[in-house]
């Protein structure tokens, strides 16, 4: 039965384009141990899931958030981003403006 840890480490590998065999030269393990973490067979000792997060350049807890907490993440970020560009277009706006004016003054 898949675990959460399964789940989570299936979909971070995706997202990351590693493959079994991929994560298993950088973890120096075997490509069936790596499957069976995927399956659920087995759970990673934290050391494991310690050297997990640094080959694929995560941070540990990533395997210990819930959904929710990785949505309301995202969506901050979202947020925080979308904000900035607001900001921007708003700068971009008052620049072109400011240039506009002196062109005419040159006139």
């Amino acid at each position: 039965m898949e675990s959460n840890f399964s789940k989570k480490l299936k979909k971070i590998m995706f997202e990351k384009g590693f493959t079994q065999k991929d994560l298993a030269e950088k973890l120096g393990v075997s490509q069936a141990f790596i499957s069976s973490w995927q399956v659920g067979k087995r759970n990673p000792k934290l050391s494991s899931m310690k050297k997990i997060s640094k080959a694929l350049n995560i941070p540990v807890d990533y395997f210990f958030e819930s959904s929710d907490e990785t949505n309301d993440k995202k969506n901050i970020k979202i947020l925080q981003l979308e904000k900035e560009n607001l900001e921007l277009k708003l700068r971009i706006s008052e620049l072109e403006k400011t240039l506009a004016e002196l062109k005419k003054s040159f006139k």
